[in-house]
């Protein structure tokens, strides 16, 4: 079932692509193949808006973020330097 969701989900490209979260679940393979077809979709597309909180993918894909508190933007700029505010918010919290 998961796999003709992913495909139907992705059987149509556009300029603008959103996604929350990325695709985590199946087996490894699966997993493989997701990531290369979504790696395909981002390339072309012009826009990519990503929700997520998987620190090594955001690293890995966004070169922009917004960091948002109870539905409102707090900051906004390069994506390492919202990391840490994210992280060091997360930090405060735990203490």
């Amino acid at each position: 079932m998961l796999r003709l969701i992913f495909a139907i989900a992705t059987a149509v490209e556009g300029e603008i692509v959103l996604l929350d979260e990325w695709i985590g679940v199946g087996d490894q393979q699966f997993r493989k193949k997701a990531r290369q077809r979504l790696d395909e979709i981002v390339a072309r597309a012009g826009i990519l808006v990503l929700a997520s909180h998987d620190i090594d993918l955001i690293k890995s894909t966004c070169n922009r973020a917004i960091l948002l508190e109870e539905g409102r933007i707090t900051a906004a700029g390069a994506t390492e330097e919202i990391l840490g505010r994210y992280l060091a918010g997360a930090a405060e919290a735990k203490a």
